[in-house]
């Protein structure tokens, strides 16, 4: 073996070299260690010492109901938590949280409203945003009963006393302890009688406190409170806080925390984390509760409220997991071949396709197995999907669509394999896969729902994902189907039956299987049973209508309004624009001549007073250019009227000329009259002109007979056809009590939902026809289907969007118009009970009314209202060009004459009910008040209430307006309210004819403007039976063949008159027009001059009506209208009255003379002595009218007797 040589000892060992991985790894496990051990020791160590006991709370899992699916819905945001109320019956209502208005609150011992606003996710309220708080109780309302020693408790209670620990019992002891010292009044217990409570004097405790006293407005409760002085009245005494009692002050409270987050029912934001309530406290509700001191009793509790806040678990998981659908049962019955089925999706027809559509109900689908038989579907069938008597069929596009079966052999094309889990039972899902293209199934197209069909189309695709897929699911058999007969049938159902029926008015809709537009009434049936009784709405078409009630379907057309013009009224109108040209030609040639002589003779005479003045001087030669200017500028003088056509040379030369002539005089009979009516204006006084005249006070308040059931003939003829059908549905449902055919009838015509009724107010932009692909695609809370009000008993079915700022509505099928509302001019929203559950949305002139299809889609809709008008001050105010006059105004589309509705704020069944009714011209004169001192600049709320009371004149009837005396007064102030409201609103009009026909109000069942009021109500009786009404042309003609007549009595010397304009009553209404029949039987003359038009002819003074002082009101009115300065021209030497033109109907005999009696009762001295003067002899005197001025006063003012 060979030596081995040792190894040198001073060689160098090599190690393994070693990695300094493990190392680090190792320290940064120690450095872990000690933070948890230094985190346990710390934190979760007094966590559990002070919750040792925590306890899993386990709730066996609950099938969603209908109330828990609507609940999350509506505000998943609050998750488990539930609030509710103690009422008088000691039962627990429950109520929404962070609700739009404030929740009615009243029993034995208040009087008020409140409110629980939550923080939640997503956020709802931006109040509490601001503020950081979780929750926020406010409570406003007065005591009905005075507490005991003027004070009340507020604080919580449990049912059941908490198990604490030890160490948890100390330390809350030692808490309150120390809080009992800070808090005057504090009341603590962990054990009273099994109870845990705590509670302090609502004075001092709560967070803010205001007292308004009576008669003054308390805060609201939907915006921000602060309070002035809340350090003092927290840091009082027992002795100097505030009291309460029942003295009519309203108290306002506010409780609010962001230590408790009731959303996720836990402790918030404090240092020891985020415990579970329950945890605390046990599984048991937290009760706010008010009280006082039994005064019989002191050491009793006498309840004023009890609020209680629980946790539901099982609707907290629903809201987490959504609304998903559930699983069939496993005893389902299965379901047969040839069964009809109604399923979850309505698979309807879209103009011949198949398209999904949201409905109330689907429509029964029948599963026909290719062999046919009853026997049960199963996984691979082979069937057919019928649908009445069409078939669901694939074309070569691969678009499904209904189409008949034409022969006798099924095609291929319709055959479809079922898919499903083995054997097809209720409530179990199916889907379905074309026969001829097996690697194809039934599914959605691509891309938006289509406005054209009005849905989401259907089609065959290959690789269709799984969202996509059409699944259905049978929710019910319609039994006995061998055809579809049961699903319309008419017969009644078991236990109900329809007690009354009332037509609210017609809708128009979307012919959802057409698309296209169509109208239909809107029927609200009354349906009863043993144990229940429930409202339903209707849409029925008129063909439908008219078949069942024995109608003409014409009788109830609600096309568009206005009604034919009569043969009369077409031949008036063409002979009227005939003349039109040669009538402006004819007026401009005579003004401008007249205008002309005119200034040549009031030239003239202001030359002569100047000539006979007593010092000249020299720069003042009335010839000279000097002479002219000062003429313009001083004008004719007050004392002297202006003369009409010649200068004074050319009348000098006539009586020269006419003096040569010796006339025979001729002997007549001269009348009787009295000297010291006629005598000297120099030598005597005005005689006195006695009381004034009576007026009419018996009988019926109209000229003519008048059905208080008329027809609002100038609203559209839908209005009108409603009215129809009302009255024959009342006269056709007495019947029904004891005739089995007319219940039959009845419930066939309203019990069962029909096509138009499932589609209603139901899907999204393609349903209604909104061509916007954006829209289309939308699929959320801000954006609804609804039916917005129109007027009165109208509304149409358009598209609700919620975007940056404002709420536009848009109008279906691809119309362009749309209505565009700024959220920041949005008052208030407001839930109302009309034909459909209705939002109302509040602005200072108009109120809109959005009707939905459901209460669960209306609160969806309000709650993303009410978050986008906290927000909408972060976007820029709204550009839109629109008039802003148009917010204040309703323009119906079809109302007769393009009517401008001014108090149209509220509709009739949203009336504020009134607590005095007062008689119908009180309410008018107080409206006219208010209106007398309104201002375009006052405050929202109070402009508001002014037009609500303008709209609550709707609820007057004809049957209301009383006695003739009282029936004047109503239409006297209600013409000048009208009036007053148009200025107010749309300011003073360019053009008066157009103004007066349009400007309106809604009242007494028909809609009346200012020209309707002014001609036919007011002077309707004044017309004489036989004077006719005709074109502007040939008024004129008769005007001046009565004037030739006039000259021909006249004496040579004098020059004829000119020519008259043309009289008022061209503007009248036509002769057919229905308000003619309302002609009031107590006007008089003197109505045609108190009734103010408003153009600066009238005085800018208006007279109010009383049916007291109404006699004297319109004397007074005459007076202040004829004895202004240039109101009545008197030309002493041609013996001419120029009169305004309102005077036509001032006296019902329209010979001058008489016309110049009757204007001696109410000028003044001056036109007294010169009119009595033309009627000492027996010369002829002529009357003429001046046109009506165009020009309006800026503002009118109110007087009265």
């Amino acid at each position: 073996m060979a030596d081995e040589s040792p190894q040198d000892e001073d060689e160098d060992i090599e190690f393994p070299a070693i990695s300094p991985a493990p190392v680090l790894i190792a320290l940064l496990n120690l450095v872990h260690a000690l933070v948890i051990w230094v985190v346990a020791v710390t934190v979760h160590l007094p966590r559990y010492l002070l919750f040792s006991k925590q306890r899993r709370i386990t709730l066996p899992e609950k099938e969603p109901t209908g109330e828990t699916r609507r609940w999350c819905r509506e505000n998943p945001g609050l998750r488990g938590f539930v609030l509710e109320l103690q009422t008088p019956s000691n039962t627990f209502k429950a109520y929404k949280c962070n609700s739009t208005e404030p929740h009615p609150l009243k029993n034995d011992y208040v009087d008020g409203k409140f409110s629980f606003l939550l923080a939640t996710d997503p956020p709802v309220n931006n109040l509490l945003e601001k503020t950081g708080r979780r929750f926020e109780m406010r409570i406003q309302g007065r005591c009905l009963t005075t507490p005991t020693d003027g004070r009340l408790f507020v604080g919580a209670e449990l049912s059941q006393r908490p198990k604490l620990n030890i160490a948890t019992k100390a330390l809350v002891k030692g808490a309150m302890a120390f809080i009992s010292r800070r808090t005057p009044g504090l009341e603590w217990s962990l054990n009273d009688d099994g109870k845990a409570r705590c509670a302090f004097p609502c004075a001092t405790g709560v967070d803010l406190f205001i007292a308004t006293s009576e008669g003054q407005t308390p805060p609201d409760l939907r915006g921000e409170l602060t309070e002035e002085d809340r350090v003092t009245r927290r840091a009082s005494s027992l002795d100097n806080m505030p009291k309460f009692a029942a003295d009519g002050t309203t108290y306002t409270l506010t409780l609010h925390s962001a230590a408790v987050d009731f959303t996720k029912w836990r402790v918030a934001n404090m240092p020891i984390g985020s415990p579970s309530l329950d945890s605390l406290m046990g599984p048991q509700p937290i009760d706010v509760v008010v009280y006082d001191r039994d005064p019989a009793d002191a050491t009793k509790k006498r309840y004023w409220l009890r609020y209680r806040c629980r946790w539901d678990a099982a609707l907290a998981r629903f809201a987490e997991r959504g609304d998903t659908a559930t699983q069939a049962p496993r005893d389902a019955p299965p379901c047969r071949s040839g069964c009809a089925v109604v399923c979850d999706v309505a698979v309807d027809t879209g103009r011949g396709y198949a398209v999904v559509r949201d409905r109330a109900a689907a429509p029964p689908l029948k599963l026909v197995a290719r062999d046919g038989g009853r026997e049960p579907l199963a996984d691979g069938d082979v069937i057919r999907v019928q649908s009445e008597d069409t078939y669901l069929t694939s074309t070569r596009q691969g678009w499904l669509a209904w189409r008949e079966s034409k022969g006798q052999e099924p095609r291929k094309e319709e055959f479809f394999v079922l898919k499903t889990d083995g054997p097809l039972t209720l409530r179990a899902p199916f889907s379905l896969v074309s026969l001829v293209r097996p690697e194809s199934c039934v599914g959605l197209a691509t891309g938006a729902p289509s406005s054209r069909y009005g849905g989401r189309l259907l089609r065959l695709r290959k690789k269709c994902p799984a969202e996509d897929v059409v699944r259905l699911r049978a929710l019910d058999f319609v039994e006995d189907s061998e055809d579809f007969e049961e699903y319309d049938d008419v017969e009644e159902d078991q236990g109900w039956r329809v007690s009354t029926i009332a037509c609210a008015g017609f809708v128009e809709v979307v012919d959802r299987r057409a698309m296209r537009a169509c109208r239909a009434y809107a029927l609200v049936a009354t349906l009863t049973s043993e144990t229940e009784q429930k409202q339903v709405t209707r849409l029925r078409t008129a063909d439908e209508l008219a078949a069942v009630l024995g109608l003409t379907a014409a009788s109830l057309n609600c096309g568009p309004g206005g009604g034919v013009p009569t043969q009369r009224r077409k031949r008036d109108a063409a002979k009227a624009q005939a003349a039109k040209a040669v009538q402006t030609a004819t007026k401009v040639k005579d003004g401008l001549k007249h205008a002309a002589s005119r200034r040549a003779a009031e030239f003239s005479e202001w030359r002569r007073r100047r000539s006979q003045a007593s010092v000249v001087e020299d720069e003042s030669d009335p010839d000279s250019p000097a002479a002219l200017r000062a003429f313009d500028d001083e004008g004719p003088s007050d004392a002297e009227e202006p003369l009409m056509d010649e200068d004074d040379e050319e009348e000098e030369e006539e009586e020269e000329e006419e003096a040569l002539v010796e006339e025979e005089p001729v002997e007549e009979e001269a009348p009787v009259i009295e000297e010291d009516y006629y005598a000297d204006p120099d030598d005597s006084e005005i005689p006195d002109r006695g009381p004034p005249a009576s007026i009419l006070n018996e009988g019926s308040p109209w000229a003519a007979p008048v059905t208080t059931d008329r027809p609002p003939f100038h609203r559209s003829a839908g209005d009108r056809a409603a009215h129809l059908l009302r009255r024959r549905l009342d006269a056709w449902l007495e019947t029904a009590h004891d005739n089995e055919k007319t219940r039959r009838d009845a419930w066939g015509l309203v019990g069962r939902a029909r096509v138009l009724d499932e589609g209603f107010l139901r899907g999204g932009a393609a349903e209604v026809g909104v061509t916007s692909e954006v829209l289309r695609r939308q699929q959320d809370d801000s954006i609804a289907v609804v039916a917005r009000s129109l007027g009165e008993g109208h509304w149409a079915e358009q598209l609700a969007v919620l975007r940056k700022g404002r709420l536009d509505v848009l109008d279906a099928l691809g119309s362009p118009k749309k209505v565009a509302l700024p959220l920041n001019e949005v008052l208030a929203c407001r839930f109302v009970e009309g034909p459909f559950p209705t939002l109302v949305v509040e602005t200072v002139g108009l109120c809109h009314y959005l009707g939905f299809a459901d209460e669960d889609r209306r609160d969806a809709f309000a709650t993303a209202l009410s978050i986008a008008r906290s927000r909408a001050a972060e976007f820029a105010p709204d550009e839109t060009t629109r008039d802003p006059r148009d917010a204040f105004i309703l323009k119906p589309p079809s109302y007769k004459q393009a009517r401008l509705v001014l108090n149209a704020r509220r509709l009739s069944f949203d009336l504020v009910e009134e607590e005095d009714e007062l008689p119908p011209w009180a309410r008018a004169r107080n409206l006219l008040r208010r209106l007398a001192a309104a201002s375009p600049d006052a405050a929202a709320t109070a402009q508001a209430e002014l037009f609500d009371e303008a709209a609550s004149l709707k609820r007057i009837a004809l049957a209301d307006v009383g006695s003739p005396l009282e029936a004047l007064a109503f239409f006297l102030n209600l013409y000048h309210a009208l009036l007053l409201h148009a200025l107010l609103v749309l300011g003073a009009p360019r053009d008066a004819t157009t103004f007066s026909k349009q400007v309106s109000y809604d009242v007494c069942g028909d809609v009346f403007s200012l020209n309707d009021l002014a001609q036919c109500v007011l002077r309707g009786r004044l017309r004489q039976e036989s004077e006719d009404i005709v074109p502007e042309a040939t008024t004129a003609t008769r005007a001046g063949r009565a004037l030739d007549a006039v000259r021909a009595k006249l004496p040579k010397r004098s020059a004829s008159p000119p020519k008259p304009p043309t009289p008022s009553n061209a503007r009248s209404p036509a002769l057919d027009d229905a308000h003619w029949a309302l002609a009031l039987a107590a006007s008089d003359g003197r109505v045609a001059l108190a009734a103010h038009s408003g153009a600066r002819d009238f005085p800018s003074v208006i007279m109010e009506a009383d049916p007291a002082t109404l006699p004297a009101t319109l004397d007074a009115a005459c007076a202040r209208f004829l004895d202004r300065p240039g109101c009545v021209s008197v030309d002493e030497r041609r013996r001419v009255v120029a009169l305004p033109a309102a005077c036509e109907l001032l006296v019902a005999d329209p010979e001058p003379r008489d016309v110049v009696r009757a204007l001696l009762r109410f000028v003044g001295k001056r036109l007294w002595h010169r009119l009595s003067a033309l009627l000492r002899d027996e010369a002829p005197v002529a009357v003429v009218y001046r046109p009506a001025a165009r020009r309006f006063h800026e503002a009118l003012e109110l007087s009265s007797v």
